[in-house]
């Protein structure tokens, strides 16, 4: 954000990676006051346009979508969105829905999802059964029911009787 509230150039704000061919580096800078005004500023759209005339690719880390608004405000101003879950199989389905929706809401062209701490098998494939979830809305627990409804019934005796 140097580049937006001190009015520093490009140049004296990037930072060069020696041990990576071709990744140069710009960080935020001191957080300022309200940062999603600046994200949404004509300076920084100057900025992003700058940064295109130089660099074929321009990956930008924000905070969490639902945290603060930051992240939709970028989202409406990039090429692409790649929504990054943290901690599969912790993160609530219904909060990374509401991510994706608010994304969707603000325009975001979204281009994936990343799933970082993703359970893998000893084959390397990841487990499909959390991808149901999110495309069926069938919970686990759904589906044992579901299978095991035509097989036995309890009656209201406690009985048990063949459906």
């Amino acid at each position: 954000m140097n580049v937006i509230t001190q009015d520093k150039g490009i140049d004296e704000v990037i930072h060069h990676q020696d041990e990576v061919e071709n990744l140069d580096i710009i960080t935020s800078g001191p957080i300022p006051p309200m940062p999603s005004e600046l994200l949404g500023s004509k300076k920084f759209e100057q900025l992003l346009e700058d940064l295109k005339v130089t660099y074929d690719y321009i990956f930008i880390d924000s905070p969490p979508v639902l945290s603060v608004t930051d992240a939709s405000v970028l989202a409406a101003k990039v090429d692409g969105t790649i929504l990054v879950v943290i901690s599969f199989g912790e993160t609530k389905v219904d909060a990374a829905k509401t991510a994706m929706k608010s994304l969707e809401r603000v325009g975001a062209k979204m281009l994936g999802v990343v799933l970082s701490k993703a359970k893998v098998n000893k084959s390397g494939y990841y487990y499909y059964y959390h991808y149901d979830y999110e495309y069926s809305g069938e919970t686990k627990k759904d589906r044992k029911k579901k299978k095991n409804k035509g097989k036995r019934e309890q009656n209201d005796k406690g009985g048990v009787v063949d459906a």
